[in-house]
């Protein structure tokens, strides 16, 4: 907000160029605030909350690991939405387990699902609307989001892994995210 490209577009300021950036607060009273999984949020409310990789692939076979996102999820930063029929929650992770905390919310109320994999396993086209118009967006099966982090190479080596793998073996950090949403370990892929 402080760049001169964005000055030049928006009027709207930070009140404090010099804020921490955990917490910004602007000209025109909005204000953004960012912590961790687990971290303080007490008092604080928000009409729309977003939730960026609540947890390390690392982590993903870590049941307790799990369940204290999930936890943290219900019992601290749920009922910290200011009105739950016209504010919003955005989970944007990559999954990693059946019981990550996209498959823990998905159990428990209506979600509208976006799912952009890696390398798209169908065909897609998805129109967005924006206030210049609207604007469409689409792939073929195969194609990757983002080519230029993703190579053909890269593609393949993902779909090889994974005919090539037995049932019972099941890798978080292999390509297999690329091409694959979480399954229970004894799932055949």
């Amino acid at each position: 907000m402080c760049a001169r490209w964005y000055q030049s577009i928006f009027p709207t300021r930070l009140v404090s160029p010099r804020a921490s950036l955990q917490e910004l607060v602007t000209t025109r009273g909005g204000f953004r605030m960012a912590t961790s999984v687990g971290g303080v949020l007490t008092g604080r409310g928000a009409d729309f909350i977003l939730i960026d990789d609540p947890m390390k692939p690392s982590d993903a076979m870590s049941e307790s690991r799990r369940a204290g996102v999930n936890d943290w999820f219900d019992n601290t930063l749920y009922s910290r939405l200011n009105e739950k029929n016209r504010g919003a929650i955005v989970i944007v992770m990559q999954r990693l387990h059946e019981d990550d905390l996209v498959g823990h919310v998905l159990k428990q109320e209506g979600w509208e699902v976006i799912s952009l994999p890696a390398i798209a396993e169908v065909d897609e086209r998805y129109v967005v609307t924006t206030p210049f118009g609207e604007r469409a967006f689409s792939r073929r099966a195969g194609e990757a989001l983002h080519p230029e982090r993703i190579s053909n190479d890269d593609r393949d080596r993902a779909y090889r892994e994974r005919s090539e793998r037995r049932p019972q073996s099941h890798s978080h950090h292999s390509l297999d995210a690329l091409v694959a949403p979480p399954a229970p370990r004894d799932y055949p892929r």
